[in-house]
């Protein structure tokens, strides 16, 4: 852990124009077809693929911030993204649970949207994008279990949130997370429905 970092938090070092590429590369060949194709699709609005897109940022992103340190337990992401209702302009609805909620939090994950965001410009030119990429709520383990605030919508039928990242006794103690095959199944079946219909 990095002693000038008084957040606890790594420095983001998220390369935005990467992770956009790598997850339009993967939203392709998900579908069966090459890079051009998929993006020819949101080009022209397809709700399905923009959806598609924005989940596969959301789940580099979930990764991402799993990595950086400690008190953050969970991270989901909801609204037009996993309702395939995403338009070029749609953003990402994401919550981040920690035990403490904190401003140097804030300040992370703003300097990560506005990678993201510069990097999803510039790999989708002719595409109309947000000006912000993330709509990001932190949540602290107070308001998700008496389910205030944000941490209503953890629980909500109408917003159906859906986990990305989990914390495990692993990760507490130090070592690398395990991802059962279930979960990546689960997580599968999820996005394949997305392009069920």
């Amino acid at each position: 852990m990095s002693k000038g970092i008084p957040s606890n938090f790594l420095p983001p070092e998220i390369e935005g124009a990467a992770v956009v590429a790598d997850a339009l590369s993967r939203c392709a060949q998900r579908i069966g077809c090459g890079d051009d194709a998929f993006f020819e699709r949101l080009l022209q609005g397809d709700h399905a693929s923009h959806s598609l897109l924005r989940y596969e940022v959301a789940k580099r992103l979930a990764d991402h911030l799993g990595r950086l340190g400690e008190g953050l337990s969970q991270v989901f992401v909801y609204g037009s993204t996993m309702t395939d209702r995403a338009v070029p302009c749609s953003d990402i609805d994401m919550l981040v649970v920690l035990a403490h909620k904190s401003d140097q939090a804030m300040t992370l994950i703003g300097r990560i949207d506005l990678s993201l965001s510069a990097g999803f410009r510039l790999l989708l030119p002719g595409c109309r994008t947000p000006d912000s990429l993330l709509d990001i709520h932190l949540v602290d383990e107070v308001e998700a279990k008496t389910r205030r605030g944000y941490g209503a919508v953890l629980n909500s039928v109408q917003a159906s949130p859906v986990c990305l990242w989990r914390t495990t006794p692993r990760v507490r103690e130090g070592l690398r997370p395990y991802r059962s095959p279930s979960d990546t199944r689960l997580q599968k079946q999820q996005a394949d429905h997305l392009f069920s219909r």
